[in-house]
């Protein structure tokens, strides 16, 4: 087996390699093949700082962050933006995942917190590609998903934040 580098900005991935039995010498064992099977172990589960790219905000001057791991073809991740003063909620908020998912099926869980009043659950309609949010009002007989706006569920304001987590299989 060999670890070679992937798209994961510098980290190593799992990568099969057909070896072959002696006398050949196609695959032989060095301590350079060895120590880069031993770095490859050490950064699996490691979390890698991604910046996703959203729809339905302004950013201005609020902070926007995201992270991630992988280990094998699963794929963990979180996302948090945090209101500035120049931030708006405008609409359908959607961030995208760190890499692309083998079907738009994964499960996450998000919240909106208001900072003067309570956290809101958040439904989150996943893609292969991004994480779409929606607000749950509960005001009627059941609950349904809602388009956040500047006012949906509530007023935004600096210092209110937008979360987001899940776990899916990349492609």
């Amino acid at each position: 087996m060999v670890w070679g580098p992937s798209s994961l900005e510098g980290r190593m991935v799992y990568t099969p390699q057909t070896w072959s039995d002696l006398p050949s010498t196609a695959t032989p064992i060095s301590a350079a093949r060895l120590q880069h099977i031993e770095d490859g172990i050490a950064d699996l589960g490691d979390w890698v700082s991604y910046t996703p790219t959203t729809t339905g905000i302004t950013l201005g001057n609020g902070t926007l962050a995201g992270e991630y791991t992988r280990i094998g073809d699963s794929v963990i991740f979180s996302v948090q933006f945090v209101l500035g003063n120049t931030s708006a909620v405008t609409g359908t908020i959607s961030f995208t995942l760190p890499t692309t998912a083998v079907s738009p099926t994964w499960p996450g869980v998000g919240q909106f917190l208001d900072v003067t009043a309570n956290y809101f659950t958040v439904l989150v309609n996943p893609t292969t590609t991004t994480g779409q949010l929606y607000a749950v009002d509960s005001s009627g007989g059941y609950a349904q998903a809602g388009i956040p706006s500047a006012t949906i569920p509530f007023t935004w304001t600096t210092n209110d934040i937008i979360r987001l987590s899940g776990f899916y299989r990349s492609a």
